[in-house]
């Protein structure tokens, strides 16, 4: 038996053939397809869409959705503004972008629109949907912009306090851990002239009994003064005679280590300064 494959295109083209019957007007019913209205927009003289361009739109359909192809049609130049067709399925079309809240298919839409087809006018009820929606969307967007602003800025306020937070601690930290060091350094060295001073004072003390043991001995000429004889004939101690002070003064440290040790207390101090300002600031407020 032969089989009829046309009985199973029949639900496809159907709706070609229903369409295509709309395709042809009356003679007498046909305009000029520029003639214009008084504002300049074109007044569409066709309509129905044709067998072939309704059997476009189906096919299309079975990948895009039929906003898509109108899209399509309307970058492409295949949209025909002068067919009443067209205009309806550009009103359907942005009403399911309006739908699907698409602004970004919306606004490119009428770029096109005004770019390719100046003088296309979409309906009342198109341009009032439209507008509404765009104007939600503005004000949404603008919302959206306010909001994102504020949390971005609360959001680097609180970045901020806490970086003054950890660095006023730190600071007072860093500070103290800088006058514990000083007074360290000073306690140390001076437990180190004390104990490289008694060093020194054993050996000058070693010199004297030299010159007790043997009181008759001379130096040789080119070595000049020597203070043992003046500590041995004054009878002095030489505790006296060779303290600490004495000794730095003697090798002309002193007002080097004062004058390094005035730099440090200076610096001490200008820091608390600087502390107490820093800390004294309080957290930013939004």
């Amino acid at each position: 038996m032969t089989k009829n494959y046309s009985l199973l295109l029949l639900p496809l083209l159907t709706p070609c053939f229903v369409l295509s019957m709309e395709k042809e007007t009356p003679e007498k019913d046909k305009k000029n397809p520029m003639a214009e209205s008084v504002m300049g927009t074109l007044v569409p003289t066709e309509r129905g869409l044709g067998f072939m361009e309704s059997a476009r739109y189906i096919v299309s359909g079975a990948v895009w959705t039929e906003a898509e192809v109108v899209y399509s049609d309307l970058t492409s130049g295949k949209f025909n503004s002068n067919n009443t067709s067209y205009h309806h399925k550009l009103d359907n079309a942005l009403d399911t972008f309006i739908k699907n809240k698409n602004n970004n298919r919306i606004t490119e839409t009428f770029a096109v629109l005004r770019e390719k087809y100046p003088q296309h006018k979409i309906t009342d009820s198109s341009a009032r949907k439209t507008h509404e929606f765009l104007t939600e969307e503005n004000k949404q967007l603008q919302k959206n912009l306010k909001i994102a602003i504020q949390t971005k800025d609360r959001d680097f306020i609180e970045q901020e306090n806490n970086a003054l937070k950890t660095l006023q601690s730190s600071l007072k930290q860093h500070l103290q851990d800088m006058r514990n060091l000083h007074i360290a350094h000073l306690k140390e060295k001076t437990e180190f002239i004390n104990k490289e001073g008694d060093e020194i004072r054993k050996i000058k003390t070693g010199l004297i009994h030299v010159h007790k043991a043997n009181k008759s001995f001379k130096l040789p000429k080119e070595d000049g003064y020597c203070s043992d004889d003046e500590i041995i004939q004054n009878n002095k101690n030489i505790q006296d005679v060779y303290n600490d002070e004495q000794i730095l003064e003697k090798i002309k440290i002193t007002e080097k280590m004062n004058e390094t040790n005035q730099h440090i207390s200076d610096l001490l101090v200008e820091l608390t300064n600087l502390e107490s300002k820093i800390c004294a600031i309080t957290s930013l407020q939004y």
